[in-house]
């Protein structure tokens, strides 16, 4: 069931060149859309959120009385009008005039649909699937630091906008999730950054229509999250801890909660215990304090038989048991059991995903310092600890400085650049090697750490 939102606008025009002047109010409504999502400058009205299904709409009161009311001199207005406002396939921001006259005099108005500065992108190609596209893009400056402030995309097969909406603070891994038939979205409101590492926040989890069903209480970092059920989740979570030397390390944890309470972790402790030690340690800062970084926990995947792939992402991907929380297999790293050459070894990488039927693994691969980025696919053998086929699937030469993702529908990749550089592209999918579609943003003033595929 749809909810709709109504925010009456009040415009207010001088009839009278005088300091001090009578005014009218004239008011209308806007349906469909949150009252934050609208902004009002002057004689321009704002509208800074955007759904297909259930599109914004004005509707002038009953008690309007102006004369020869039109939208862009097309489209009649009067008392009690509903008109809707749709944006059209060229996907950027989308004027409507309004003009009428009252009291012998002629006035105008524009509403408009996505903000002045909107971030117009180019699409090249279409989508072999009928899946949607749906990311957050975190918006930063000409010298990249992030701005208060980020978008939430969701695009059609052929990259058009189904939901859009600006929200006035940094809303990171904006995603998809299904509980039976029904479909849910969540992104991580941040209120705490660790300079190159991660993003610390709330998960705030909506319903299918975009609207806020509730925010979990604990303090979560961007890199993963697994919706079970409506109280009941596993994600990532980023803290400051201190060792028995006095010095702050960023300690990590994979958890999972369940109606409140913690009832699974694993984390440093548990690789420690295994003398899994970590082959490289950042060192920046974390709320406001100078942290050591060894590991960088960036994913998890839950594979059936109650193994669970996690990701280390500046080196390694293992395989655990969650009963027992012992390793089962570790691929790339310092306890690296496969013998990985030297260009099948990964370096700071992201999403890996892995197909147990197959045994096949599929990493995005950001390589460290500035070489382009690779998507990779091995063929494992478990048994043996050996690579049987090593594919290289990307063909790009763009540079991803950080974050980034790879998603896998059969031999179709969903490619994310994440953070690139000032040459490439925002998305690009792949049928094997062959591109099929890309989407550039128009300039590099934002990013996106994942983009999801999902039938909406």
């Amino acid at each position: 069931m749809f909810k709709f939102y109504y925010t009456i606008l009040f415009f207010y025009f001088s009839v009278s060149t005088r300091l001090v002047a009578d005014t009218i109010a004239i008011p209308f409504f806007v349906k469909n859309v949150d009252p934050s999502s609208i902004q009002i400058q002057q004689d321009k009205i704002v509208i800074l959120e955007y759904n297909s299904r259930i599109k914004p709409t004005i509707v002038f009161q009953k008690t309007f009385n102006g004369k020869d009311c039109f939208i862009n001199s097309k489209i009649p207005c009067g008392p009690q009008s509903s008109i809707p406002l749709e944006l059209d396939e060229t996907n950027i921001p989308k004027t409507f005039n309004l003009t009428y006259s009252l009291n012998s005099k002629i006035h105008k108005k524009t509403i408009q649909l996505l903000p002045d500065d909107f971030n117009t992108y180019k699409v090249v190609g279409k989508s072999v699937i009928k899946s949607s596209l749906i990311f957050s893009r975190i918006l930063v400056n000409e010298n990249g630091k992030m701005l208060d402030s980020s978008d939430l995309f969701v695009l059609n097969e052929s990259g058009n906008i189904l939901f859009y909406k600006r929200l006035p603070f940094v809303a990171a891994d904006f995603r998809p999730h299904y509980l039976g038939t029904t479909q849910y979205f969540s992104y991580l409101k941040t209120t705490k950054s660790f300079l190159g590492v991660s993003l610390v926040g709330h998960r705030t989890l909506l319903n299918d229509n975009f609207q806020r069903i509730k925010t979990f209480p604990e303090l979560l970092d961007l890199h993963e999250f697994l919706l079970l059920d409506i109280n009941w989740y596993m994600s990532t979570k980023y803290e400051l801890g201190l060792n028995s030397f006095g010095g702050y390390f960023l300690n990590q944890e994979l958890i999972e909660m369940k109606n409140g309470k913690q009832i699974f972790n694993f984390g440093i402790k548990d690789l420690l215990s295994q003398n899994y030690f970590p082959s490289y340690t950042l060192i920046s800062e974390f709320d406001g304090k100078m942290a050591a970084h060894p590991y960088h926990l960036n994913a998890f995947e839950l594979l059936g038989n109650g193994e669970i792939l996690l990701s280390l992402g500046y080196d390694s991907v293992l395989i655990i048991d969650k009963k027992t929380k012992k390793l089962k297999m570790a691929f790339s790293g310092p306890n690296d059991q496969f013998k990985l050459s030297t260009e099948q070894k990964i370096a700071y990488f992201h999403t890996p995903l892995y197909d147990s039927s197959t045994q096949t693994l599929t990493v995005f691969d950001n390589g460290l310092y500035d070489v382009p980025y690779r998507i990779i696919e091995y063929k494992l053998n478990r048994n043996t600890k050996k690579v049987e086929k090593f594919t290289l699937i990307s063909t790009s030469k763009t540079i991803s400085k950080s974050m980034g993702s790879v998603v896998k529908q059969g031999n179709i990749y969903s490619i994310s650049p994440g953070a690139r550089g000032n040459i490439g592209f925002d998305f690009i999918e792949q049928i094997g090697t062959k591109v099929s579609m890309t989407i550039s943003f128009k300039k590099p003033n934002g990013y996106s750490y994942r983009i999801y595929r999902s039938k909406i």
